[in-house]
């Protein structure tokens, strides 16, 4: 208890000297800056928990009017371990803007080493490039 008034003591000190208490300057929080470059992001994310457990084949990718995407996705776990996951598409234009319509969350379950093709369409015919994102089922 004694090191807890100490510290309460301090604290106030600090504040009266930094510029009075209530009068202190407000700083913005400010994030980083992410050192993965838009053009070398994934074209496939998912989940920590997931990561280890998920292999992902070539996609095919047809832009017929719209963009439509397949992604093969196999589960590595063993037989018996199966996995409720959701995945969705983000499209993109070409200028690496989503587009303004966007596909929902998918569910699907996924079975030891049984690929499941993850597929989307773009809502949107200005999409020009894709991401899928894989999470577990919520």
């Amino acid at each position: 208890m004694k090191t807890f008034g100490t510290m309460a003591v301090l604290s106030v000190a600090t504040a009266v000297v930094v510029g009075g208490i209530g009068c202190a300057r407000q700083v913005p929080y400010t994030p980083g800056v992410d050192p993965l470059s838009v053009t070398n992001y994934p074209k496939v994310t998912t989940t920590g928990d997931l990561a280890n457990w998920l292999v992902v084949a070539h996609p095919t990718v047809v832009k017929e009017g719209v963009l439509k995407v397949s992604t093969p996705v196999r589960l590595t776990s063993k037989t018996g371990q199966w996995s409720k996951v959701q995945y969705r598409y983000q499209f993109l234009d070409d200028k690496g803007t989503p587009v303004r319509a966007q596909p929902d969350w998918v569910p699907v379950t996924l079975e030891p080493q049984q690929q499941v093709f993850m597929t989307g369409n773009s809502l949107d015919s200005n999409a020009a490039d894709w991401r899928l994102e894989i999470r577990p089922q919520r």
